[in-house]
């Protein structure tokens, strides 16, 4: 989990949100790391920026294929992820 929290990039939100119902102090964390690095911050907040621009659907679209792509280029959070689905079930 620490190197997912330490990750200097953006994580799409589906995954966030996912985390913190397992790490409630997980944003808390993550916003120590980020700190004032204006640009992951802009390139964090772009993806809400993009979401509200597209309806409904396409919205969900967007943030599913982001936590998949993000799941795709780091696969060593994968296992993260199914340990949270397992726990939610």
């Amino acid at each position: 989990m620490d190197e997912l929290i330490n990750l200097r990039e953006p994580i799409p939100m589906r995954i966030r949100v996912m985390v913190m119902d397992y790490c409630p102090n997980f944003n808390r964390k993550r916003s120590d790391v980020i700190g004032e690095d204006e640009k992951l911050i802009k390139d964090i907040r772009q993806e809400r920026v993009v979401a509200r621009s597209l309806e409904g659907v396409k919205a969900r679209e967007y943030h599913n294929n982001l936590a998949l792509e993000f799941i795709e280029k780091h696969p060593q959070f994968a296992p993260i992820i199914k340990e949270i689905k397992y726990i939610d079930i």
